[in-house]
């Protein structure tokens, strides 16, 4: 009767662990976003619609001591608060364990949609690099742990302003 007593106490514990941590993620912390950086205008496309050939950085943080990958990154743009673009980004990206990592974008921003530059005269003469924009970034960044079989969701909402002469390429 006492070694069913042990096994029965064994089970029970091993399974209140267990769902402590399933219920815990495994002990797993979420990947914290740190920043956008490096946006770079990489190219001007002026017809038929005129907009911005983009690229960043985005800078996260991997906490846990077992490796992850990105899978998606999905984000709203707006230029100077209006939405002018929605840029769905598939990606298998690994990540290793507790390291600071970035995950290349590359992304096209149309401005024409957004009612900036509507002279045609400022884009023949390069006027329009002198506008300063305010460009926000808004959210989240698809991330999985595969040997726990583990999905995250990290939201983000980054907003800074660009001179456009001081990021496109020299």
């Amino acid at each position: 009767m006492k070694r069913i007593s042990i096994i029965f106490t064994v089970i029970v514990l091993v399974w209140l662990v267990g769902d402590y941590m399933y219920d815990r993620n495994w002990g797993v912390q979420n990947i914290e976003f740190v920043k956008l950086e490096e946006i770079k205008f990489k190219k001007v496309i002026p017809f038929p619609k005129l907009s911005l050939v983009s690229s960043a950085n985005i800078i996260l943080k991997n906490p846990n001591l077992i490796g992850a990958e990105v899978t998606g990154v999905d984000f709203d743009v707006y230029v100077e608060d209006k939405h002018t673009t929605r840029v769905n980004h598939a990606t298998n990206f690994p990540v290793a364990g507790n390291e600071e990592f970035n995950v290349p974008l590359e992304f096209e921003i149309p401005l024409g949609k957004a009612g900036f530059f509507k002279d045609v005269k400022d884009i023949l003469t390069g006027a329009w690099k002198n506008q300063t924009l305010t460009i926000r970034t808004v959210g989240s960044i698809n991330i999985r742990f595969p040997s726990l079989k583990i999905d995250f969701n990290l939201p983000f909402d980054e907003s800074m302003e660009y001179l456009l002469k001081d990021y496109l390429p020299k």
